[in-house]
């Protein structure tokens, strides 16, 4: 769901404990990336990519990744001050080998055309 109220904030305490500790030590850059949409954005509700290597983000979800990475930001921003200095949508969209039965690893291709409608 894209309801914030429905995400689990506890469920990477150790993520947010290291983006606080770099804050803390006085890191110069911190970024905010997207390896793969949610899972339940993906065409095959896989973050590991499509079958072909194409796009697997729902069209109709293309709105809610942005909505969704907008929401983290403001949730850290309030909960626990910490500002990100970039935002990265989207890890490699074009490449084609985010394919789900092949890596073990997120990601997904994004055709710039749809990269261009998400980030407006």
């Amino acid at each position: 769901s894209v309801d914030s109220n429905s995400w689990n904030w506890d469920r990477d305490t150790n993520q947010r404990k290291m983006i606080q500790a770099a804050a803390i030590s006085g890191a110069k850059y911190i970024e905010i990336f997207s390896n793969s949409p949610m899972w339940w954005m993906c065409d095959n509700h896989s973050p590991a990519g499509s079958i072909t290597g194409r796009d697997n983000l729902q069209l109709w979800n293309q709105q809610n990744h942005a909505y969704y990475l907008a929401s983290v930001i403001k949730y850290y921003k309030n909960q626990w001050n910490i500002s990100f200095d970039s935002v990265d949508p989207f890890n490699e969209p074009s490449s084609m080998w985010w394919k789900y039965y092949d890596h073990k690893q997120e990601g997904c291709h994004i055709d710039r055309e749809n990269q261009s409608k998400i980030i407006r």
